[in-house]
């Protein structure tokens, strides 16, 4: 999901197997159809806002959302409340500070590496789009 022209035509030149654009007139319709297709019942979003409640709702039955991150300063919103009750929606939040401080060191140096193998195997991948400089004063 994408909402920048330019990131919509990097992913597409790519060849992205799935490119939502949130602008599209038919964004929700359009990840409600892919999201019960590719039966996604689970969502890790770092944004909230009102994507997140658009997330939830086009997700099938069963399925959670979990928000460990406020990018858009916005409080979750537009949730479907019968869905909740009816489907068994969950949405949890999850805190990142909180569940380091419960591991010992030795468990969090065992899950840093595999992460870092799984990167190192191509198995998850970050792709830098822009690089720039702060100055600092």
């Amino acid at each position: 999901m994408v909402r920048k022209p330019e990131h919509l035509k990097m992913l597409i030149n790519a060849e992205c197997k799935f490119v939502l654009d949130t602008n599209d007139g038919k964004f929700e319709e359009n990840l409600t159809n892919l999201a019960y297709r590719l039966n996604a019942t689970a969502a890790i979003d770092a944004v909230g806002g009102e994507l997140a409640g658009k997330m939830l709702n086009a997700m099938p039955p069963g399925s959670e959302i979990i928000v460990y991150g406020g990018l858009s300063g916005m409080a979750v919103s537009g949730i479907n409340t019968l869905d909740l009750i009816f489907k068994n929606k969950v949405l949890s939040g999850f805190n990142l500070n909180d569940w380091i401080a419960e591991k010992s060191a030795e468990d969090f140096s065992k899950i840093s590496v595999y992460i870092q193998m799984l990167f190192m195997d191509k198995k998850l991948e970050t792709k830098i789009h822009k690089r720039g400089f702060s100055s600092f004063i």
